[in-house]
């Protein structure tokens, strides 16, 4: 980086903009029978992206690697139609880098998720809400305490009834 004088003004170029590789970017896709193309680069420099057809609940998932080796897992109406790897249908060396990515993929809108339909361990996080977790712990203090009220019966019947 250096500085240039221009007459009195001292211009100080400025550093070069990083690109943010945290975020989706959305355009409309160029493949025949998708819509939608979400794409994004991580930061180990992987081209990830996913082509969608809503309506058709159709899904097209790729990553591209530092080699130039592309990943394509399609999926359709939650099942997996077609893996490939470098033009080779090769499952397993799909299914290990979708695997791999699968906290990247987690990432995308939760009605994409659904499409992918828990394939790779990408599904969509299950929050429940205040009512719902007051609900569960309820039941879980009325358990113990049934539970702990059986024991002592049990306990009492063992000891006060048939001692010895």
């Amino acid at each position: 980086m250096q500085a240039e004088r221009f007459g009195a003004i001292l211009i100080m170029p400025l550093p070069a903009q990083k690109k943010k590789s945290s975020f989706w970017s959305r355009r409309r896709s160029e493949l025949s029978g998708y819509h939608d193309s979400i794409y994004r680069t991580d930061k180990a420099g992987l081209y990830i992206r996913a082509d969608v057809n809503r309506l058709e609940k159709k899904i097209r998932l790729l990553v591209e690697d530092a080699n130039e080796r592309i990943f394509i897992s399609i999926i359709e109406k939650g099942v997996i139609v077609e893996e490939t790897a470098g033009g080779e249908k090769n499952s397993f060396a799909v299914s290990a880098m979708m695997k791999r990515k699968a906290p990247v993929f987690r990432l995308l809108p939760n009605d994409i998720i659904r499409l992918i339909n828990g394939h790779y361990g990408i599904s969509v996080p299950i929050v429940a809400s205040g009512k719902r977790k007051r609900g569960i712990l309820e039941r879980s203090i009325f358990f113990i305490l049934a539970g702990g009220v059986v024991a002592l019966i049990s306990f009492m019947f063992k000891v006060f009834l048939f001692p010895g």
